[in-house]
């Protein structure tokens, strides 16, 4: 099961780190792994783009 996603999303990534019990854990629960941004500023990391701009502001300010 290492590596494969059971689902009809396209957008799904494989799981090449997953157990087996985990792969069957979200195949039983529909879950899948999608890629989704990320955005860092310094050791942060944030998944909105407004959020990170707002402490990238904040840190300008600082300084």
């Amino acid at each position: 099961m290492k590596g494969i996603n059971r689902t009809d999303n396209p957008t799904a990534l494989p799981i090449e780190d997953a157990s087996d019990a985990e792969l069957e854990a979200m195949q039983r629960y529909g879950i899948t792994r999608v890629p989704a941004a990320v955005y860092l500023v310094g050791l942060y990391r944030y998944s909105k783009l407004a959020d990170a701009l707002a402490e990238a502001k904040r840190r300008e300010i600082a300084f």
